[in-house]
């Protein structure tokens, strides 16, 4: 990946991990588009959570990666994701 060192999005992942949602109509009241990454070999960020979180957000676009060549496509998948804002 380019642009943040991957000890340093792994440390930003395990903390997002660590951290408890917001209720579920909370987050289902999020009304901008959202871009949702997920890796299924991400033992601490568990798939279902961010099957979850695009269940409950309406305009939300779930990506998950399956290989490092997935991740590594991460970068190019936000700055789609962003062109298109």
């Amino acid at each position: 990946m380019s642009g943040i060192p991957r000890a340093r999005l792994a440390a930003i992942l395990r903390g997002a991990a660590d951290s408890d949602l917001p209720e579920p109509s909370a987050v289902a009241g999020i009304r901008v588009p959202t871009l949702i990454l997920a890796w299924s070999g991400d033992r601490g960020h568990p798939l279902n959570t961010a099957e979850r979180l695009h269940e409950l957000i309406a305009d939300s676009d779930l990506r998950v990666a399956e290989t490092s060549e997935d991740l590594d496509g991460w970068p190019s998948l936000v700055r789609s994701f962003l062109g298109r804002l």
